[in-house]
C-alpha cells in the first residue's frame, strides 16, 4: 500500500488542529509529525536558499522521521479514531494504514 495524503489524512490533521486551537486538545508535535510522516509529506526549510539543495527538505524530513518513531514508541497512532466515522475507521484500507507502520518498522 502506498503512503497517502488523502481526505482521511486532511480530515484527521485539520480536525486535530481545530481542537487544539479551541482548547479541546493539547498540541502534540509528535502526533502531528507522525500524521505527516505516514502520509509521506515534509516541510521545506528556507526555500529561497537554492544553494542548500536537497538539505532544504532532507533536514526537516529527518527530524519528522525521528519524531514519528518516538510517537509510535509512545503508542500514538497515525490516524485518530475520534475524527473518523465508524465506516471510515472500519475500512480495510484504513486499518492496514494504521497497522502497517507498527508491523513494518517496529
Amino acid at each position: 500500500m502506498d503512503d497517502k495524503m488523502d481526505r482521511i489524512f486532511f480530515q484527521n490533521l485539520l480536525m486535530y488542529v481545530s481542537d487544539v486551537s479551541e482548547g479541546k486538545e493539547r498540541l502534540s508535535l509528535l502526533q502531528v509529525m507522525l500524521m505527516q510522516h505516514v502520509s509521506a509529506t515534509a516541510l521545506i526549510m528556507l526555500p529561497n536558499l537554492w544553494f542548500l539543495g536537497p538539505l532544504r527538505w532532507w533536514i526537516p524530513w529527518l527530524f519528522q522521521c525521528l519524531c514519528a518513531y518516538v510517537a509510535l514508541w509512545m503508542g500514538k497512532k497515525p490516524l485518530l479514531r475520534k475524527y473518523m466515522s465508524v465506516e471510515d475507521w472500519e475500512d480495510e484500507d484504513v486499518q492496514e494504514r494504521i497497522g502497517m507502520w507498527r508491523k513494518k518498522d517496529l
